[in-house]
């Protein structure tokens, strides 16, 4: 009995041992699955952070350049008020220019020729007998009979420029909403004059 018994044991130690060789295998295998997915899964991570980075990179200086559209646009905004602000001044402060802007203004507005002329009591020095002759003459020209403007009694709460009334029927031609409504007109033009054509 004790040859059976060695043999038992002896069978035994040797299935032992080649359950440890395959234990040792498939422990070497699962190892490399395992090194081979931890690998994968950092290369995947790695590049999903980098991915996640540079959208939140490039979400940001969008963002940035929003930002700094609207500061640039608002400076020319501020620009382009400037510069209506400043042919205000001009026009007001040179006599012959302000009588210039009346005329083509009084031409523009005039419809039946017997309109009156609302100004600024400080701009009723300007519309003498002569100043009036030549806006009559003038609007005469423009719509092919004799005119008989005059001055109105009532004052104009404007600075500078005049209003057209005929009834019903008013012309505002305040200095500023005709500056303004020419500088509205011609924002784009002014703007790539002043800034060119890019953004």
């Amino acid at each position: 009995m004790g040859k059976v018994k060695d043999k038992i044991l002896s069978d035994a130690a040797e299935k032992v041992k080649q359950i440890q060789e395959e234990y040792l295998l498939k422990e070497e295998s699962m190892r490399a699955v395992y090194d081979e997915g931890l690998k994968n899964s950092e290369v995947d991570n790695s590049r999903k952070l980098t991915l996640l980075y540079e959208s939140e990179v490039k979400s940001l200086l969008g963002i940035r350049r929003l930002e700094l559209r609207k500061k640039l646009l608002s400076a020319k905004r501020e620009i382009l008020r400037q510069l209506a602000l400043s042919v205000k001044e001009r026009v007001r402060r040179d006599p012959v220019l302000y009588k210039q802007f009346i005329e083509n203004a009084v031409c523009r507005g005039v419809k039946t020729g017997t309109e009156e002329i609302a100004v600024s009591q400080s701009d009723r020095g300007i519309f003498t007998d002569e100043f009036m002759q030549h806006l009559n003459q003038k609007t005469a020209e423009k719509i092919g009979r004799e005119c008989s403007l005059r001055l109105s009694g009532d004052e104009a709460e404007i600075d500078g420029g005049l209003m057209l009334m005929s009834g019903r029927e008013n012309f505002n031609a305040a200095l500023n909403v005709t500056v303004d409504s020419a500088a509205d007109e011609f924002e784009p033009e002014l703007a790539v004059m002043l800034f060119g054509g890019g953004n």
